[in-house]
């Protein structure tokens, strides 16, 4: 499928955080996953051995509770890496190893993306992160 699509099989934690500060617009969204949707289907069609399979059109809805983050904008990324150092936040929604926080002194809400503490040990303690310079978007 990634072959012959492009479609990936899998994407870095790192990548989807990302995405949430700078979402692409719903059209344009929508307008990529029907394509790359219409691709899968037609190599599956195809006929790659896979006799007896049905290839269905099903379009995928998200849960109610993701909108709490996918319907945000105005996102900032997390100002530092979370893999060392001293961090304080207050985590709110999460969204896969993705969560929104917020930074004390800030009415901000900036991305973390949490995989960068995977295998690492956590120290709850009176830490803090400096408020860092940050541009909100214009329009």
């Amino acid at each position: 499928m990634t072959r012959s699509t492009g479609l990936q099989q899998a994407v870095r934690s790192g990548t989807k955080a990302a995405s949430l500060c700078a979402p692409l617009p719903p059209v344009q969204l929508q307008h990529v996953n029907d394509g790359l949707a219409l691709a899968a289907r037609g190599l599956l069609e195809s006929g790659l051995g896979l006799d007896g399979f049905e290839v269905v059109h099903e379009e995928f809805e998200p849960p109610a509770a993701w909108s709490a983050v996918l319907g945000r904008s105005g996102l900032q990324p997390y100002p530092a890496f979370l893999g060392s150092g001293r961090h304080g936040f207050t985590v709110g929604e999460v969204l896969g190893p993705s969560a929104l926080v917020s930074i004390d002194g800030t009415d901000l809400l900036f991305v973390a993306d949490l995989s960068q503490l995977k295998g690492r040990r956590i120290r709850p303690g009176a830490f803090s992160t400096p408020v860092p310079a940050v541009q909100e978007a214009l329009f």
